[in-house]
């Protein structure tokens, strides 16, 4: 059998907004927080960062403390949801090794087997930090307690315990990049929309039984960089609808 050689044919960045409609738990450590504190904090930044809006191209400051979405996060939960969609949910919950699959393919096989990985190929799909738009930063709070109660089936008394929430109206602004090292790569943008799609009708983080979690993606775009986009020989496309962008990019790269 052929082995399957790979070439790199450009990059397809989808920067988002993502806003918080019910609020949002993505646990973080508990360092720092006094006795009687918050028993489940969010997690936040270690440190200011300086991030620059992927919308209007002004630089701006997320100061230390304030909550963010890791990508691992995002990715995962996509992921696992995809895996859902897709059948190929394995008997142990671990993440799927099928090197055939879209999936694969574009998450990555985590499994110790090398030759899967191998078959797969390299990872295609990139997903970074999400950080609070600056609109959000200004707001007057960035973080919600949420009492939850654990009530006794006998003497019913109540044990109400914080749980930290960053609040629904939050924006974050984030990105995906999908690396193309073969023609067909471009079809696995069909995947990340209906991923994306499954999250919004399912939760991200913790406590999504319980109400929280719900997001939506807004201001959505598909920006393609040719690897000529990077010699300075030509300019970057780009699309507000994956259908358009699949089409075009493919006449692009032949």
């Amino acid at each position: 059998m052929e082995e399957q050689r790979y070439h790199f044919y450009g990059n397809v960045l989808i920067p988002f907004r993502l806003e918080v409609v019910t609020g949002l738990h993505i646990g973080g450590s508990k360092e720092g927080f006094d006795i009687g504190g918050v028993d489940n904090p969010v997690i936040k930044l270690p440190f200011d960062v300086k991030v620059k809006s992927e919308f209007s191209g002004e630089e701006y400051v997320v100061p230390r403390e304030f909550p963010y979405i890791p990508g691992s996060s995002l990715k995962g939960k996509i992921r696992s949801l995809l895996e859902w969609e897709n059948n190929l949910v394995r008997e142990d919950g671990s993440p799927t090794a099928d090197p055939d699959s879209a999936v694969g393919k574009v998450f990555g096989i985590a499994d110790s087997d090398r030759e899967k990985r191998k078959k797969a190929g390299p990872v295609r799909l990139r997903v970074f930090d999400s950080y609070i738009s600056k609109d959000s930063i200004e707001n007057d709070f960035y973080t919600e307690l949420k009492y939850e109660n654990s009530i006794n089936r006998i003497t019913s008394e109540a044990n109400p315990r914080p749980f930290e929430r960053v609040p629904a109206g939050t924006v974050f602004e984030g990105r995906f990049l999908l690396k193309l090292f073969a023609r067909e790569d471009v079809d696995f943008l069909n995947l990340i929309e209906t991923g994306m799609k499954l999250l919004e009708d399912d939760y991200l983080g913790g406590g999504g039984s319980r109400g929280s979690g719900r997001v939506r993606f807004s201001d959505i775009r598909i920006v393609f960089r040719d690897k000529k986009f990077y010699k300075g020989e030509c300019k970057e496309k780009i699309f507000t609808d994956f259908r358009n962008a699949i089409e075009e990019i493919k006449k692009t790269i032949g």
